[in-house]
């Protein structure tokens, strides 16, 4: 899972990903949508993939404990969001994101994160990340 922050570290991760022929998640940091927005949220992940319309990838959309910003995302088409509040008072949230084929992940994965945050050179740490990664996974 990489955390991306710009469009430029989105393409990075989709051209590494390409190039090692590998599946990706890309994942924003917690609450990122407050400061980019939903919908350019949208807008970077989409131009982005096109120039890899056959790699295989997935958007994580991590909404911190933000109720409606989840709900705005579910009507958005995210398809995979972290809420860390989502309590039994959800349980209409739940509802929906169950109807609408939605995964909501209450936690942070506790796996290895990429953050490309402050990196010069997103393209070279992921490939670098994605091998690393993938060798782990086959011993």
């Amino acid at each position: 899972m990489v955390y991306i922050h710009t469009l430029e570290h989105a393409q990075a991760a989709l051209k590494a990903a390409d190039n090692l022929d590998i599946f990706v998640t890309l994942c924003t940091p917690p609450g990122a949508e407050h400061y980019i927005g939903l919908t350019s949220l949208q807008a970077l992940f989409e131009f982005a993939g096109r120039a890899y319309p056959n790699l295989e990838y997935s958007i994580v959309l991590d909404c911190a404990m933000d109720v409606a910003l989840a709900h705005r995302a579910i009507l958005m088409g995210f398809q995979t969001i972290i809420l860390d509040s989502l309590g039994p008072e959800n349980k209409k949230l739940k509802q929906i994101a169950s109807k609408s084929g939605i995964k909501i992940l209450n936690s942070r994965l506790t796996i290895d994160i990429l953050d490309l945050l402050d990196s010069d050179e997103p393209y070279t740490l992921c490939k670098q990340y994605y091998r690393r990664s993938t060798n782990s996974r086959t011993k």
